[in-house]
């Protein structure tokens, strides 16, 4: 947030502006008019070259701090979904599922939003698993879409029998008023040796 609020109070000193307007946060559209008076005709000096090496210098840590808010947040909310279903509290859950949602099971069926929250107060008791949780964790993002992978741990009841198991799966998450849904989910069984 520091970075935003150097940028802003920069591109309000260098637009002769005495106070930064409420609300407006300049970015690529600062950097943009910081650039177009560098190029000017008759512009062009050392002090505007370092104006805009700043300027572009404050864009990239507010996108390293944003990527780093970002992915702590869905590391967050990766917890958070596993929680959800070893808890089976289905509340919680719909608040981070995306109105749009649909989760391709491991068998390939997709399931839609409604039916996969209907089933979501009882899935981990009717699983049959006994313990579960996940590992191998791996955020990537692309803008406002990111992918979720990690790879499930679990120990499953079947009949006399105890499975332990893995499974990796993978969440797509859009970005929306600046909160994180999960809009997909994919679970793919990992084959035993």
């Amino acid at each position: 947030m520091r970075y935003r609020i150097a940028l802003w109070l920069l591109c309000c000193a260098f637009c002769g502006r005495s106070q930064p307007v409420p609300g407006h946060m300049p970015s690529d559209s600062a950097v943009a008019e910081i650039r177009s008076y560098t190029l000017r005709p008759g512009t062009r000096d050392p002090a505007c070259d370092s104006l805009l090496q700043i300027a572009k210098n404050a864009k990239n840590m507010i996108e390293m701090e944003t990527r780093t808010q970002d992915s702590a947040e869905l590391s967050e909310l990766n917890r958070q979904f596993i929680e959800n279903f070893t808890t089976q509290d289905a509340a919680r859950h719909d608040e981070i599922i995306h109105k749009d949602f649909v989760c391709i099971q491991s068998d390939g069926s997709i399931v839609g939003r409604e039916e996969y929250m209907r089933g979501w107060p009882a899935a981990y008791t009717h699983s049959g698993y006994t313990a579960f949780t996940y590992t191998e964790e791996s955020i990537r993002i692309f803008g406002d879409v990111a992918l979720v992978r990690s790879k499930t741990v679990y120990t499953k009841k079947i009949g006399d029998k105890e499975l332990k198991g893995n499974s990796v799966y993978t969440d797509t998450y859009v970005k929306e008023n600046h909160h994180w849904k999960c809009i997909q989910a994919q679970i793919t069984p990992v084959a035993q040796k």
